[in-house]
Protein backbone atom coordinates (compact mmCIF):
# COMPACT_ATOMS: atom_id res chain seq x y z
CA UNK A 1 0.00 0.00 0.00
CA UNK A 2 1.32 3.43 -0.94
CA UNK A 3 1.72 6.32 1.46
CA UNK A 4 0.73 9.38 -0.57
CA UNK A 5 2.48 12.64 0.35
CA UNK A 6 1.48 16.02 -1.11
CA UNK A 7 4.30 18.52 -1.65
CA UNK A 8 2.77 21.92 -0.89
CA UNK A 9 0.19 22.60 1.83
CA UNK A 10 -1.24 25.82 0.40
CA UNK A 11 -4.65 26.12 -1.23
CA UNK A 12 -3.59 24.11 -4.26
CA UNK A 13 -2.31 21.32 -2.05
CA UNK A 14 -5.49 21.20 0.01
CA UNK A 15 -7.57 21.04 -3.17
CA UNK A 16 -5.38 18.19 -4.36
CA UNK A 17 -5.98 16.36 -1.08
CA UNK A 18 -9.71 16.49 -1.85
CA UNK A 19 -9.00 14.93 -5.26
CA UNK A 20 -6.91 12.23 -3.64
CA UNK A 21 -9.79 11.24 -1.37
CA UNK A 22 -11.98 10.53 -4.39
CA UNK A 23 -9.61 8.77 -6.75
CA UNK A 24 -12.31 7.50 -9.06
CA UNK A 25 -10.06 7.03 -12.10
CA UNK A 26 -7.32 4.69 -10.99
CA UNK A 27 -8.59 3.05 -7.81
CA UNK A 28 -5.10 3.08 -6.34
CA UNK A 29 -4.62 1.61 -2.92
CA UNK A 30 -3.05 4.43 -0.89
CA UNK A 31 -3.13 6.10 2.48
CA UNK A 32 -2.84 9.87 2.65
CA UNK A 33 0.22 10.35 4.84
CA UNK A 34 0.46 14.15 4.98
CA UNK A 35 2.12 17.20 3.48
CA UNK A 36 5.62 18.52 2.96
CA UNK A 37 6.01 22.28 3.21
CA UNK A 38 8.68 24.79 4.16
CA UNK A 39 6.10 26.46 6.46
CA UNK A 40 5.59 24.05 9.39
CA UNK A 41 2.63 25.97 10.84
CA UNK A 42 0.69 26.56 7.61
CA UNK A 43 -2.13 24.17 8.55
CA UNK A 44 -2.56 25.33 12.16
CA UNK A 45 -5.65 27.43 11.43
CA UNK A 46 -7.44 24.60 9.65
CA UNK A 47 -9.29 21.69 11.23
CA UNK A 48 -7.49 19.01 9.24
CA UNK A 49 -6.75 15.34 9.65
CA UNK A 50 -3.41 15.58 7.86
CA UNK A 51 -0.38 17.50 9.07
CA UNK A 52 2.92 18.81 7.73
CA UNK A 53 5.37 15.92 7.99
CA UNK A 54 8.46 17.97 7.28
CA UNK A 55 10.33 20.21 4.88
CA UNK A 56 10.63 18.97 1.27
CA UNK A 57 14.18 20.31 1.16
CA UNK A 58 15.29 17.93 3.91
CA UNK A 59 12.70 15.11 3.99
CA UNK A 60 14.12 11.63 3.40
CA UNK A 61 11.67 9.38 1.49
CA UNK A 62 10.64 6.27 3.35
CA UNK A 63 9.66 2.88 2.01
CA UNK A 64 6.27 2.97 0.20
CA UNK A 65 6.21 6.79 0.05
CA UNK A 66 4.76 8.20 -3.15
CA UNK A 67 4.61 11.90 -3.94
CA UNK A 68 2.58 14.43 -5.88
CA UNK A 69 3.47 18.11 -6.11
CA UNK A 70 0.84 20.86 -5.82
CA UNK A 71 2.72 24.16 -5.87
CA UNK A 72 1.50 26.97 -8.10
CA UNK A 73 4.74 28.96 -8.27
CA UNK A 74 6.71 27.13 -10.95
CA UNK A 75 10.11 28.38 -9.80
CA UNK A 76 9.44 27.39 -6.20
CA UNK A 77 8.17 24.03 -7.41
CA UNK A 78 11.53 23.31 -9.05
CA UNK A 79 13.36 24.15 -5.80
CA UNK A 80 11.13 21.90 -3.70
CA UNK A 81 11.12 18.94 -6.08
CA UNK A 82 14.85 18.83 -6.86
CA UNK A 83 16.12 17.48 -3.51
CA UNK A 84 13.38 14.86 -3.40
CA UNK A 85 14.28 13.65 -6.88
CA UNK A 86 17.94 13.49 -5.88
CA UNK A 87 16.96 11.24 -2.95
CA UNK A 88 15.05 8.88 -5.23
CA UNK A 89 11.51 9.99 -4.37
CA UNK A 90 8.81 8.25 -6.40
CA UNK A 91 6.33 10.69 -7.98
CA UNK A 92 3.11 9.38 -9.51
CA UNK A 93 0.85 10.50 -12.34
CA UNK A 94 -2.22 11.76 -10.50
CA UNK A 95 -5.30 11.85 -12.73
CA UNK A 96 -8.64 11.38 -10.97
CA UNK A 97 -11.67 11.55 -13.26
CA UNK A 98 -10.13 12.95 -16.44
CA UNK A 99 -11.18 12.36 -20.04
CA UNK A 100 -8.19 11.23 -22.06
CA UNK A 101 -8.01 10.69 -25.82
CA UNK A 102 -5.98 8.11 -27.69
CA UNK A 103 -2.19 7.92 -27.47
CA UNK A 104 -1.78 10.58 -24.80
CA UNK A 105 1.53 10.50 -22.93
CA UNK A 106 1.28 11.69 -19.35
CA UNK A 107 4.27 12.33 -17.12
CA UNK A 108 4.39 12.49 -13.33
CA UNK A 109 1.96 15.40 -13.11
CA UNK A 110 -1.30 16.34 -11.40
CA UNK A 111 -4.61 16.63 -13.27
CA UNK A 112 -7.66 18.24 -11.67
CA UNK A 113 -11.23 16.99 -11.92
CA UNK A 114 -12.85 16.81 -15.35
CA UNK A 115 -9.81 17.74 -17.44
CA UNK A 116 -10.26 16.78 -21.08
CA UNK A 117 -7.24 15.80 -23.15
CA UNK A 118 -7.77 15.25 -26.86
CA UNK A 119 -5.79 12.68 -28.81
CA UNK A 120 -2.00 12.68 -28.92
CA UNK A 121 -1.45 15.17 -26.09
CA UNK A 122 1.88 15.03 -24.27
CA UNK A 123 2.31 16.29 -20.70
CA UNK A 124 5.73 16.27 -19.05
CA UNK A 125 6.70 15.83 -15.42
CA UNK A 126 5.68 18.02 -12.47
CA UNK A 127 3.06 19.95 -14.43
CA UNK A 128 -0.31 20.90 -12.94
CA UNK A 129 -3.47 20.97 -15.05
CA UNK A 130 -6.42 22.63 -13.30
CA UNK A 131 -9.98 21.31 -13.13
CA UNK A 132 -12.24 21.59 -16.20
CA UNK A 133 -9.37 22.50 -18.53
CA UNK A 134 -9.48 21.29 -22.13
CA UNK A 135 -6.29 20.61 -24.08
CA UNK A 136 -6.56 20.10 -27.84
CA UNK A 137 -5.00 17.40 -29.98
CA UNK A 138 -1.25 17.18 -30.53
CA UNK A 139 -0.51 19.76 -27.83
CA UNK A 140 2.55 19.60 -25.60
CA UNK A 141 2.71 20.73 -21.97
CA UNK A 142 6.33 20.78 -20.80
CA UNK A 143 7.81 20.00 -17.38
CA UNK A 144 6.82 22.22 -14.43
CA UNK A 145 4.15 24.12 -16.39
CA UNK A 146 1.05 25.25 -14.51
CA UNK A 147 -2.36 25.58 -16.16
CA UNK A 148 -5.21 26.96 -14.04
CA UNK A 149 -8.86 25.96 -13.91
CA UNK A 150 -11.17 26.16 -16.93
CA UNK A 151 -8.58 27.01 -19.54
CA UNK A 152 -8.97 26.18 -23.22
CA UNK A 153 -5.81 25.12 -25.00
CA UNK A 154 -6.26 24.64 -28.75
CA UNK A 155 -4.73 21.97 -30.95
CA UNK A 156 -0.98 21.82 -31.63
CA UNK A 157 -0.18 24.27 -28.83
CA UNK A 158 3.10 24.10 -26.93
CA UNK A 159 3.23 25.28 -23.32
CA UNK A 160 6.89 25.78 -22.44
CA UNK A 161 8.73 24.54 -19.38
CA UNK A 162 7.72 26.39 -16.23
CA UNK A 163 5.12 28.53 -18.01
CA UNK A 164 2.00 29.63 -16.12
CA UNK A 165 -1.47 29.87 -17.66
CA UNK A 166 -3.90 31.48 -15.24
CA UNK A 167 -7.58 30.41 -14.96
CA UNK A 168 -10.02 30.80 -17.85
CA UNK A 169 -7.38 31.76 -20.40
CA UNK A 170 -7.86 30.74 -24.03
CA UNK A 171 -4.94 29.82 -26.25
CA UNK A 172 -5.85 29.25 -29.89
CA UNK A 173 -4.41 26.52 -32.09
CA UNK A 174 -0.79 26.48 -33.25
CA UNK A 175 0.43 28.93 -30.59
CA UNK A 176 3.62 28.49 -28.57
CA UNK A 177 3.93 29.82 -25.01
CA UNK A 178 7.60 30.18 -24.16
CA UNK A 179 9.54 28.87 -21.19
CA UNK A 180 8.67 30.70 -17.98
CA UNK A 181 6.05 32.89 -19.68
CA UNK A 182 2.86 33.97 -17.90
CA UNK A 183 -0.62 34.23 -19.44
CA UNK A 184 -3.00 36.27 -17.29
CA UNK A 185 -6.43 35.10 -16.19
CA UNK A 186 -9.04 35.35 -18.94
CA UNK A 187 -6.52 36.30 -21.62
CA UNK A 188 -7.16 35.25 -25.22
CA UNK A 189 -3.88 34.39 -26.91
CA UNK A 190 -3.73 34.48 -30.72
CA UNK A 191 0.04 34.73 -31.20
CA UNK A 192 3.05 33.06 -29.71
CA UNK A 193 4.25 34.30 -26.31
CA UNK A 194 8.00 34.93 -25.86
CA UNK A 195 9.85 33.16 -23.07
CA UNK A 196 9.74 34.86 -19.65
CA UNK A 197 7.18 37.45 -20.78
CA UNK A 198 3.69 38.23 -19.45
CA UNK A 199 0.62 38.74 -21.64
CA UNK A 200 -2.91 39.78 -20.74
CA UNK A 201 -6.14 40.94 -22.32
CA UNK A 202 -8.18 40.09 -25.42
CA UNK A 203 -6.36 39.91 -27.72
CA UNK A 204 -3.46 39.22 -25.35
CA UNK A 205 -0.61 41.72 -25.43
CA UNK A 206 2.71 41.86 -23.68
CA UNK A 207 2.63 43.60 -20.31
CA UNK A 208 5.79 45.17 -18.90
CA UNK A 209 5.92 45.65 -15.14
CA UNK A 210 7.22 49.08 -14.20
CA UNK A 211 8.50 49.78 -10.68
CA UNK A 212 6.44 52.38 -8.77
Amino acid sequence: MENLIIVGAGGLGRDTEAYARTDVALGRDWVLKGYLDTRPDILKKYDMELEVLGNPLSYVPERNDSFIVAVGDTNLKRELVAPLVEKGAYFITFRPNIHCGSRCRLGKSVFGFHCTLSSDVTVGDFAYIGADTLIGHDSIVCDYAHIGMRCFIGGRVKIGEGATIHPMATIVADVSVGEGAVVAAGAVVFGSVPAHSTVLGNPARKFDFKPA
